[in-house]
């Protein structure tokens, strides 16, 4: 299937979010196969093999033609086997189901371009990737009021703040409550992408009637936890909660230690988005 490229914002959304003053913060990880798949894609149609950066240009030609900005960051992702998650995942391994499977768009180097593509974006902002942690966490560490996040992850939703999904380019707000709700569906049904496994027989219809009796904010991942008791018990319900939280909930920048850790990321963002 083949994947989309950026679809120009509506007049609309660029009227009610300018974002001509703001850093925009890229999940980047799927440009990677986003990438190689034009390459790939190229090879049938043509013969021809395109460089990394000629199929890079033609995305960063779509980016500047969509949106506005005033910076460009690009967030990669470490190995999953080098995360936290790696070492919580007990129930099931964490992205366990995404090994032995055929890839359907492989052409010779493609495993060399893949490896070449963090780089290649330097050419256009900065870039960040750590060999320990995700890209959906190095974003909801330092995204503030002055950045918006480019992606269409739905692991991204709990994170509050503007958002554009470069899918079907259009802009929207996540504030905190759906920030907060978002987060407890995803506890409730689990992710089947990661090998995450929710709640037997919650789905989507079950897990909306529950967070739909939230009278706060604070009710959602209340209402979660409950029903992981209610399906477990206490101690086992609490376990299997406390679990999953840590494999879905992405990082933030009020850790002490990450802020540390990952401190060259904090002091570049805090310089171009003035959030000091």
């Amino acid at each position: 299937m083949e994947i989309k490229p950026f679809k120009p914002t509506s007049s609309n959304s660029q009227e009610v979010y300018n974002t001509s003053d703001m850093v925009a913060l890229i999940d980047a990880d799927k440009y990677k196969y986003i990438i190689t798949y034009r390459i790939y894609k190229n090879i049938q149609d043509t013969g021809e093999q395109l460089t990394v950066d000629e199929a890079l240009d033609s995305i960063i030609n779509e980016i500047n033609n969509s949106i506005k900005f005033k910076y460009l960051v690009f967030f990669f992702s470490g190995k999953s086997e080098n995360t936290f998650r790696d070492k919580i995942g007990f129930t099931k391994k964490y992205k366990g189901n995404r090994t032995d499977k055929v890839d359907p768009y492989m052409y010779d180097g493609k495993m060399q371009d893949l490896a070449a593509i963090p780089n290649a974006f330097r050419k256009y902002g900065i870039v960040f990737k750590y060999d320990d942690i995700e890209a959906d966490d190095l974003i909801s560490m330092v995204c503030n009021k002055n950045t918006f996040i480019i992606s269409d992850d739905k692991d991204l939703q709990q994170i509050p703040g503007l958002h554009y999904n470069f899918k079907n380019g259009d802009y929207h707000l996540v504030d905190q409550n759906k920030a907060k709700r978002n987060l407890a569906y995803q506890l409730l049904v689990g992710d089947v992408t990661d090998n995450i496994t929710g709640i037997q027989g919650i789905g989507h219809v079950m897990a909306t009637k529950i967070l739909d009796a939230a009278v706060n904010e604070d009710d959602y991942i209340n209402l979660a936890m409950y029903e992981y008791i209610k399906k477990h018990g206490q101690i086992e319900g609490i376990d299997k909660f406390c679990e999953n939280w840590m494999l879905l909930k992405t990082r933030t920048g009020n850790e002490e230690y990450l802020k540390t850790k990952y401190s060259d990321m904090f002091m570049y963002i805090n310089q171009i988005t003035n959030n000091n």
